[in-house]
């Protein structure tokens, strides 16, 4: 065999290409089925992620559960919602009663620093002359440090799904649950007694839970409020007057589209510019209902409403809302906690309010009853 044929045999051929990577086309194929994955397996990891945060949410449930049943071993009462000292009206040392049963809860939720200090006069620039006077000043007062969100912003009194509790917005610390008034609307103002477990000025005991502690609520979920937002999440339409009572419908028909306040409603919002925390969970420390009661008559993630601007509001209807998909996170009276759906049977909505005085039957279907301490409602196997 000849050199000039075996160079030949392995000279390359001229002008044939070598392949160096993808085309254009089997580019973009790549780039689609990867977008494809994306879009599937996004929804599957967002629904986990809130899984665990709604897993959170009914552990912190739990724990004020458990607060509950053990401030009721030590003092033989649960707290009630709104209590404290009282004096004469232009006296700044004292809470005009309107200190929140969520504080008397702290020192059983590992917070007894924070507690103790609240219930202590406070010192705060260390001169031997206290500032500020046991269980705190009127819960408006945001010079007072017990109720600022630098020193309680709780974790445990913080849903993770709700986002806006994670920020700032205004000076105080936030909350995202609240206490049961039951099926009360304007039972939940002034000297008027509640139908639920919690009550201004009274305090409850298992004893008078006659309904049993598995069938009435404790404590649920109420979104905080944001800044000029017109969300039925956290925020409260306003002067819708006392036919609220005898027609919640009427607080029901403020829903719009996109679950927002329909247009031409008054809304109360935050507006952090005017240091004003009219919305739900931004006064930690603040017994009136429209911060710490939530009322068992409009279904989960319906409108809450009060009957006028907030100028002297003590009374209206405060639905739980949260943003878990659904429904809310209810904490019962025996400390176990269930997932009430928007779903749930809320009987007649065009009736007023039950009775406050004696066993009577609530008007608001099982959701109602759940509400109640001494209803006298059966709830039989009804779901809730």
């Amino acid at each position: 065999m000849s050199h000039r044929f075996l160079y030949a045999a392995y000279t390359p051929r001229v002008g044939r290409r070598v392949r160096a990577g993808f085309t254009l086309v089997e580019l973009l194929v790549v780039i689609a089925i990867i977008g494809i994955l994306i879009a599937l397996l996004l929804p599957a990891v967002q629904a986990a992620r809130e899984a665990a945060r709604r897993s959170q949410c009914t552990n912190n449930l739990k724990q004020l559960g458990l607060a509950l049943h053990n401030y009721h071993d030590t003092n033989g009462a649960f707290p009630c919602m709104s209590g404290g000292t009282h004096g004469p009206g232009s006296n700044p040392m004292h809470n005009s009663r309107r200190l929140s049963g969520f504080v008397s809860l702290l020192s059983f939720m590992e917070q007894r620093a924070l507690y103790d200090k609240i219930a202590s006069q406070w010192d705060s620039n260390g001169d031997g002359t206290p500032d500020w006077p046991a269980y705190g000043p009127r819960p408006w007062n945001s010079n007072y440090p017990g109720w600022r969100y630098e020193v309680a912003q709780i974790e445990s009194f913080l849903c993770p799904s709700d986002g806006v509790s994670k920020r700032k917005i205004g000076p105080f610390g936030h909350r995202s649950y609240a206490m049961s008034v039951g099926d009360s609307i304007q039972g939940n103002h002034g000297g008027k007694r509640t139908r639920g477990l919690f009550d201004r000025y009274r305090y409850r005991r298992f004893a008078d839970v006659i309904d049993g502690t598995s069938n009435t609520a404790a404590f649920s979920e109420r979104t905080t409020g944001d800044r000029g937002a017109r969300l039925i999440r956290g925020n409260i339409a306003g002067n819708l007057g006392s036919g609220i009572r005898d027609n919640p419908t009427l607080c029901m028909a403020t829903l719009g589209p996109n679950s927002q306040y329909a247009t031409g409603v008054d809304v109360l919002t935050a507006n952090v510019a005017k240091n004003t925390t009219r919305a739900s969970g931004l006064r930690y420390q603040d017994g009136q209902p429209l911060w710490s009661a939530f009322t068992t008559v409009l279904p989960p993630n319906a409108p809450s409403c009060t009957v006028d601007n907030y100028a002297g509001t003590k009374w209206g209807i405060w639905t739980p809302t949260s943003n878990h998909p659904g429904g809310v996170n209810v904490c019962m009276a025996d400390g176990s906690v269930h997932f009430i759906k928007e779903t749930i049977d809320t009987g007649n909505l065009a009736a007023a309010e039950g009775a406050r005085q004696g066993r009577t039957d609530s008007p608001y279907g099982v959701w109602g009853a759940l509400g109640t301490i001494q209803g006298g409602e059966s709830i039989g196997n009804k779901a809730f």
